[in-house]
C-alpha cells in the first residue's frame, strides 16, 4: 500500500497511549506498507521497520514522530480487570480519496485483552448526543490467539482531503473473565503484531501462556519503538530470554 499518513496507537492496562505517525519527506512522496499479517516476517531488507500491525518498507525516507500521553477518558474497574476509553482523532490530513489518498489506523489493545464494546463514529454527526449511536466507519477487528494480541483497523478515506473519528471501547483481560463472557466480533488471524510472531513459535503452550501473563500484567513492558520488531526493548529482551531458556531445555 502507498499511503499519506499511517498511525499506530498502543494502549496499557493504565490508560498510557503511544502514538506513531509515520508521514512520507517530501511532496508527492508515499509511506509504503503491508500489514504484517499478510507477509513472511522473516523476510525483510535494512530499511524495512515494524511498528505495531504494520511494516513500513521505505521508513528511511520518512519522519515517524512519537507522543505518549495519559488518557483523561480512561475508566477503570476497581474489582475487575475492566476499562474504557475514548480517543477523539480530529482533521487527519489523509488527501483526496478521488485523488488515490489516503492513510491507515491501528489501535492495539494491551496484549491478553479484548473489547467488549467498540465504536468507531463521525464527530461530526450531530443527530445523536451518543456516540455509540451515531454514524459509524467500517474497521476491521482482529484476534490472535497464539499471541493474545488484538488489532482495530480503520481505512482513513475522504473526499474532503482529511478524516476525523472518535474511538470507543470497553475492554476485559481474558484470562480473568468468566466463561462466556461475550466480545466484540473478531477474526481470528495469525501474526497480528509482529514483535510476538516471530519469537512466540519458539516456545511451547506452557511457557506461551505464562509469557503472555506476565505481559498484560507489565504495563510498562509494551512501548512502541521503530526497528525493533514493533513493540519495545524491553518486551523483545524477555521474548529472547525466555526462548534461549527454552531451546537449551530442549537440547539438554
Amino acid at each position: 500500500m502507498n499511503l499519506d499518513i499511517v498511525m499506530i496507537e498502543q494502549l496499557d492496562p493504565t490508560g498510557r497511549l503511544v502514538t506513531y505517525r509515520v508521514t512520507p519527506v517530501g511532496d508527492g512522496g508515499r509511506v509504503v506498507i503491508d500489514r504484517v499479517r499478510d507477509i513472511n516476517l522473516g523476510v525483510r531488507d535494512a530499511e524495512a521497520s515494524d511498528i505495531g500491525n504494520v511494516r513500513i518498507y521505505n521508513s528511511a525516507r520518512c519522519e515517524i514522530s512519537h507522543s505518549v500521553c495519559k488518557l483523561a477518558s480512561f475508566r477503570a474497574d476497581p474489582n475487575v480487570p475492566l476499562f474504557s476509553i475514548r480517543i477523539e482523532h480530529m482533521g487527519i490530513p489523509v488527501g483526496k480519496s478521488s485523488e488515490a489518498h489516503g492513510g491507515v489506523y491501528g489501535f492495539l489493545l494491551p496484549v491478553g485483552w479484548q473489547c467488549r464494546t467498540l465504536y468507531v463514529s463521525d464527530p461530526y454527526d450531530k443527530t445523536q448526543a451518543d456516540d455509540a449511536m451515531k454514524k459509524q466507519f467500517r474497521r476491521n477487528v482482529l484476534w490472535d490467539p497464539d499471541t493474545q494480541s488484538q488489532v482495530v483497523e480503520i481505512d482513513l478515506e475522504s473526499r474532503r482531503g482529511s478524516f476525523s473519528f472518535v474511538l470507543g471501547c470497553s475492554a476485559s483481560l481474558v484470562r480473568a473473565d468468566p466463561p462466556g463472557t461475550v466480545y466484540v466480533e473478531a477474526q481470528e488471524c495469525a501474526n497480528t503484531v509482529s514483535a510476538c510472531c516471530e519469537k512466540l513459535k519458539y516456545l511451547d503452550r506452557d511457557a506461551r501462556g505464562q509469557l503472555l501473563d506476565r505481559i498484560s500484567q507489565g504495563a510498562n513492558w509494551l512501548h512502541l519503538k521503530p526497528n525493533v520488531y514493533g513493540l519495545g526493548l524491553d518486551l523483545n529482551k524477555i521474548l529472547g530470554d525466555m526462548v534461549a531458556r527454552f531451546q537449551r531445555k530442549t537440547h539438554d
